[in-house]
């Protein structure tokens, strides 16, 4: 017969690892468990620049985005509390998860346009590009 339980090590942390698995699955996972700041794809696009961020369990109220001396940072603090009551047993677990990501802006954004929206556990951020630095990209130098 195989054993779950190695030697030396207290049976309480197995059968709890165990049972946490496979009963609550990754969603029960504690927030401290989890990457401590969201991924990030930037598109630089012909007139804006499109930041995407992964935001997976975050309300638009517990985001913070701020522009300061031309960095761009989104920032968030969340504290998490989960209770599971079964027959005689409680459980209760409180968390607290942060993450704080900055980017320096380019010339060329313009800043008092930057608009931001969350949908499906994303974070989009449109950065608009300044309209006449964009018409001076080319210039064409006529020869006398």
């Amino acid at each position: 017969m195989r054993t779950l339980v190695k030697r030396n090590q207290p049976i309480t942390r197995n059968l709890t690892s165990i049972f946490d698995e496979l009963l609550f699955g990754e969603e029960f996972k504690p927030l401290s468990h989890r990457p401590s700041f969201p991924s990030v794809n930037i598109k630089d696009e012909e007139k804006a620049f499109t930041l995407e961020l992964a935001i997976p369990g975050y309300s638009k109220e517990e985001l913070s985005i701020r522009v300061e001396d031309d960095i761009l940072t989104i920032s968030s603090e969340k504290e998490s509390q989960s209770n599971s009551n079964e027959q005689a047993y409680t459980r209760r677990e409180f968390s607290f998860n942060s993450f704080n990501r900055s980017f320096t802006m380019p010339e060329i954004v313009d800043v008092d346009k930057i608009e931001a929206k969350t949908q499906d556990g994303m974070l989009y951020l449109t950065l608009p590009k300044r309209d006449e630095l964009l018409q001076n990209k080319a210039k064409t130098i006529a020869i006398n």
